[in-house]
């Protein structure tokens, strides 16, 4: 069976087009014009961003990086809840006898009031 014309016409041309396609792209001014354009597109990215963000404030609408944010503070909520429920977890399997250690501290950790900033509460 005889290579299709197609084939045939394509290994001409990649023949043709290929070594000066290979000494262009291992030229160091094809280095260099590359690594100019992905600056060149990073930095457009960057100001595109900026400015839909900006637009998007304008309006009262959350932006990309808004939503990042949010993304970060609910996973770190959710490991926390998960931290809490294991702990709530191994109490409950240990008995209730670590209930009142458990209370003492939650208040110390709430500073006594409930803000939840864990510094020491001194009474004057």
């Amino acid at each position: 069976m005889s290579t299709p014309l197609w084939r045939q016409m394509y290994n001409a041309w990649e023949k043709t087009v290929s070594p000066p396609l290979q000494e262009l792209t291992a030229s160091t001014g094809f280095r260099d014009l590359m690594a100019l354009g992905l600056r060149t597109n990073a930095e457009i990215a960057r100001e595109v961003e900026r400015l839909s963000r900006q637009w998007l404030h304008l309006w009262n609408l959350p932006a990309a990086t808004d939503v990042r944010k949010l993304r970060k503070q609910v996973a770190g909520l959710e490991r926390e809840l998960l931290a809490l429920r294991l702990e709530l977890q191994r109490r409950e399997a240990t008995g209730a006898s670590g209930a009142a250690a458990g209370a003492d501290r939650h208040l110390v950790a709430t500073n006594g009031n409930g803000t939840g900033n864990g510094a020491s509460h001194t009474a004057a």
